[in-house]
């Protein structure tokens, strides 16, 4: 069992033992006693409890993750078979073809696409992803 003391809902402090501190108490015999007072701001916790932790007032759980940063350049074999994992690249290629000469080369030979390459946003555009979702690609592209 472990003791912690819970600050705006995550762990902030554990201890192993219940904190709190010793005094000194007269009794009515004018006999000295010391007494333990616990620190009214820990409770007991599972021991599988850890500093950071949430607490909703009911149950423990692990932080939330942060979410993966998207990285801004993913290679073009990481980007073509993502396509082909959303089921877009039937789409992509229609929409790369309605495009300039120059688009179309810069699609078929570019070595990495940058997330933030103006013609890579308008054709996301085009496919009616928001940046959260242009994210997500990015991050499952570069796992491949």
């Amino acid at each position: 069992m472990k003791y912690v003391k819970v600050i705006d809902g995550a762990v902030d402090s554990v201890a192993l033992e219940r904190p709190g501190t010793f005094q000194e108490v007269l009794g009515e015999d004018d006999t000295k006693t010391v007494e333990f007072i616990p620190d009214p701001d820990y409770f007991e916790a599972p021991d599988d409890v850890f500093g950071g932790d949430v607490y909703d007032g009911k149950a423990f759980a692990p932080p939330a993750k942060e979410p993966e940063a998207a990285p801004t350049t993913v290679s073009a074999r990481q980007f073509k078979l993502q396509l082909e994992i959303q089921g877009l690249t039937p789409t992509v290629k229609r929409w790369v073809a309605t495009q300039s000469k120059l688009i179309q080369i810069a699609y078929d030979n570019s070595g990495a696409f940058e997330r933030d390459e103006p013609m890579l946003q308008a054709g996301f555009k085009a496919l009616g992803f928001t940046g959260a979702a242009l994210d997500a690609f990015y991050v499952e592209a570069a796992k491949l």
